[in-house]
């Protein structure tokens, strides 16, 4: 299966014969992608211990999916948008870009707990008729979006919006400590 020009293959479920990786592939609301046996596999509608995040997505707002691995909950919530809620602290250390561009509105709740980067956020759009839109929020007690460490990409700013962008803080603090 080939793609261009931003084609993506959906999947619903299935094993691969070859050695694909999720970067390549836009999985279906609700499922994950297995890196060790290559396949889609459903992710739980019930939060379990293993569950760092849950995800409302966007235009289903009676289905909530619980994921157990940070990058397959973000990798949904940039497909899907809608509201990842964080289950526990999240500390994402390898100068990620967390690039929101897929669905036009994202929400972030810190739900109390703290999301720690050496990246940044960016919410951008190339197509001019539609907006994007990233809010944060905290629907629990002290939640934060920490900025730490020297990035090896120097930015001045720690969340990017252009391209019709907008980004609103309704609750939750951001701290940028880039000293370390």
């Amino acid at each position: 299966i080939g793609t261009t020009l931003g084609g993506r293959v959906i999947l619903v479920s299935g094993t691969f014969q070859r050695d694909y990786t999720s970067d390549y592939v836009l999985l279906a609301a609700g499922s994950e992608w297995d890196e060790e046996t290559l396949s889609v596999v459903p992710v739980s509608t019930s939060e379990n211990d293993g569950s760092v995040a849950s995800l409302t997505p966007l235009g289903q707002e009676s289905a909530t999916y619980y994921y157990s691995s940070t990058e397959s909950a973000l990798d949904a919530w940039n497909d899907y948008g809608g509201t990842l809620k964080l289950l526990e602290n999240w500390t994402i250390s390898d100068d990620s870009v967390i690039a929101l561009d897929d669905a036009s509105s994202y929400v972030l709740d810190l739900n109390g707990q703290t999301l720690e980067l050496t990246g940044y956020l960016a919410v951008s759009n190339s197509t001019a008729d539609q907006t994007i839109s990233l809010t944060i929020r905290d629907s629990g007690s002290g939640g934060a979006l920490k900025f730490v460490g020297n990035p090896s990409h120097v930015r001045s700013s720690l969340i990017s919006v252009s391209h019709n962008g907008v980004f609103a803080l309704e609750g939750g603090t951001i701290v940028a400590d880039r000293s370390a």
